[in-house]
């Protein structure tokens, strides 16, 4: 069993563990956001967390954790980090709209970034500075690991 393979098994055993299944794609989409996030974590120091067991039940599966009590279209997930929960839970549902929004530009510019490495299903990440500008945008759910004021 390769690395990866070990991997997806722990993915799929702990979402199911908080009452997520999860599709073939899905799966493949976390864990190609798991490895990115690996790969940028070596240059950028996005989060603690550096091996990719840890990654994975306390990154992913603890993003995913949530998803039975995220409701609405849209979601803004402040102090987002490297996107967490954001990032995963966009790909549960990609017909939410997602707002990633963090404070610390180094983490918004890599983040960001995966546009151009992979497809995700948000639609914007922002710096919190900006957040004032944009926050006429109706948003249905609002969370956060922790943020701090924001006006």
């Amino acid at each position: 069993m390769s690395g990866r393979d070990a991997l997806q098994n722990m993915l799929v055993k702990g979402a199911a563990g908080v009452g997520i299944a999860l599709s073939a794609d899905q799966v493949a989409l976390l864990l190609d956001y798991q490895a990115l996030l690996q790969r940028w974590n070596g240059a950028y120091n996005l989060t603690a967390v550096r091996d990719p067991v840890g990654m994975i039940t306390r990154h992913l599966v603890d993003s995913l954790a949530i998803a039975p009590y995220v409701e609405g279209a849209t979601l803004a997930d402040l102090g987002t980090g490297p996107g967490l929960p954001g990032i995963p839970l966009a790909i549960l549902a990609p017909e939410r709209e997602v707002l990633l929004v963090d404070s610390n530009g180094k983490k918004v510019r890599r983040a960001s970034g995966s546009r151009r490495s992979m497809y995700w299903p948000y639609r914007d990440w922002m710096r919190s500075d900006t957040w004032s500008s944009s926050a006429k945008r109706k948003v249905t759910i609002l969370g956060g690991k922790a943020a701090a004021m924001l006006t």
